[in-house]
């Protein structure tokens, strides 16, 4: 049940393939065919659409099913045949070795849809145990998605305190010899007052600034012919990133672009061919009078609504563990107690066991501090998400018991009080050290 504590439904699967692929195939008499080695081939196929999608639409169809041919006979483990082999003549040498091995006799042939089966039971039998990790992963996937689809710059914040700054000190310069020089001493501060006075104001980082205000162009011929009434860094008309605030109140920006695999293939000073494989991302096509009048800044990324759908939860969750890592650690130079983590475990020298399962109980304790999903949200409402759809995400979360409160929500189907609701004295209480009871907090992480 470990391999699914906040994960995925894909990386769940991966989890329990990795494991028992290790086993069954020790069989002579069982194939096991793996996600990745379905994905490589796929993932060929897919860079020959993008060929052909942009001149030969009939072509790339015509790909789109064979796709989705190959698909079916790695997820159900049949045999390709030699119809399918010829279609896919394209295909690299060592990619085609795996359709081979399934033309070959086998008494089992164990595909990833099996590993995926496997994984949906310890999954649900995971859900009657803690139900609130399936709501937690769902409810962030489809937030991710709405957010792609209905996020509008032109809706977004002003950053008005740094367009003001910006318009009386002027935009970051590029010159930074006398900066060079005063950061030696300890008066200089990096985006600091005499930073800004000398080299200016930067654009910010997080971009929280919306269109340009009161921004008028014709036909979109030069800028010549714009009027900008102060100053804004502009947001692109679409973007592929994801906010997500963490409990140290960071804004992790998590990308999510169309990209397809490129097999790149090319011979060396000795005359040895090498091949690499590049992630090529998908990009829209700049309109026919963009083109005409060259227009620049009009071709953007690609979301794939897919990808953040399933890893946008799955990040986040990993990014609040590395804020806790990130502390255990800071508390060990504080304490000078030598500290270790692996992933997202806590180690230290067994001698320091029961002094670190304390500090460890704080701050978790800490964490409650920040409500980190409405922090999120509001960093999406900033960014042009919808009111709408952020009243209807923020409702859901408090009902769902994601944001609890007592007499609303609901975990299993069971309405939450007051006692239900994890509080920080809960968490610091006074644990007896002879592990006799509440034996969870022998080791933790």
């Amino acid at each position: 049940m470990v391999q699914f504590y906040g994960a995925g439904e894909r990386t769940g699967a991966l989890n329990v393939e990795g494991k028992l692929s290790k086993v069954l195939a020790k069989d002579t008499n069982v194939l096991v065919v793996k996600a990745s080695e379905r994905d490589t081939v796929l993932n060929e196929i897919s860079a020959r659409i993008a060929r052909y999608e942009k001149f030969d639409l009939e072509t790339a169809e015509e790909l789109r099913i064979l796709r989705k041919n190959v698909r079916d006979i790695f997820n159900k483990g049949l045999s390709p045949g030699d119809e399918i082999m010829e279609q896919l003549y394209f295909l690299d040498s060592k990619t085609k070795d795996t359709l081979y091995k399934l033309s070959n006799d086998y008494e089992r042939i164990i595909t990833p849809d099996d590993f995926k089966q496997v994984a949906a039971i310890m999954s649900e039998h995971l859900a009657n145990e803690v139900p609130i990790l399936k709501d937690f992963t769902r409810f962030f996937g489809r937030l991710a998605e709405a957010y792609l689809s209905n996020a509008k710059p032109s809706n977004s914040d002003f950053d008005w305190k740094t367009i003001a700054k910006q318009k009386v000190l002027g935009t970051q310069s590029k010159k930074k010899l006398i900066s060079d020089i005063l950061s030696r001493y300890s008066i200089w501060k990096p985006g600091g007052n005499l930073d800004n006075l000398i080299n200016g104001v930067a654009d910010p980082k997080t971009r929280r600034v919306g269109a340009k205000y009161k921004k008028y162009n014709i036909l979109e011929l030069n800028d010549l012919i714009e009027v900008e009434v102060l100053h804004a860094n502009q947001l692109p008309k679409s973007w592929t990133n994801v906010p997500w605030v963490n409990f140290d109140g960071k804004i992790v920006e998590q990308n999510f672009t169309q990209s397809f695999e490129e097999r790149l293939v090319y011979k060396n000073a000795d005359g040895t061919y090498s091949i690499n494989i590049l992630q090529v991302p998908q990009k829209t096509e700049a309109t026919w009078w963009q083109q005409v009048i060259n227009k620049s800044g009009k071709i953007n990324d690609i979301a794939d609504i897919n990808k953040a759908r399933t890893a946008y939860a799955v990040n986040g969750n990993h990014s609040n563990d590395a804020t806790l890592v990130k502390r255990f650690h800071f508390w060990g130079k504080q304490n000078n107690i030598p500290t270790s983590t692996i992933h997202d475990a806590f180690f230290t020298n067994i001698s320091d066991m029961l002094t670190a399962r304390v500090a460890l109980k704080k701050l978790y304790a800490d964490s409650l501090n920040r409500n980190v999903i409405k922090a999120t949200l509001d960093e999406m409402l900033a960014r042009g998400l919808p009111k709408e759809i952020y009243d209807k995400y923020l409702e859901e979360a408090i009902d769902l018991g994601l944001i609890p409160i007592a007499g609303k929500s609901k975990i299993n189907g069971k309405t939450i009080k007051e006692s239900d609701i994890l509080k920080m004295e809960e968490i610091i209480k006074n644990t007896p050290f002879d592990f006799k009871e509440d034996r969870g907090w022998y080791g933790v992480g």
